[in-house]
């Protein structure tokens, strides 16, 4: 990622390795990721029963969950 960091996309959840902590994101419920994509600050991913879920790295070096963001077709 653009701070040095590593994500790392697993079927149950996302790791987000940073040089002195590592932070985890666990999917909800009995969902599962089926597929990630990931540039330097964001991570998407999609969920079993077609969920899609964005992530971006803010100045903090924290993977955010970003709500109501907007598909354009």
């Amino acid at each position: 990622m653009a701070d040095d960091s590593y994500v790392q996309v697993h079927p149950t959840g996302i790791r987000h390795l940073l040089p002195r902590r590592t932070n985890e994101w666990r999917v909800p419920g009995q969902k599962r990721i089926v597929t990630a994509a990931a540039n330097e600050r964001q991570v998407v991913i999609a969920l079993s029963g077609g969920e899609i879920l964005y992530f971006e790295i803010d100045e903090s070096h924290t993977l955010n969950e970003v709500r109501g963001w907007i598909v354009v077709h």
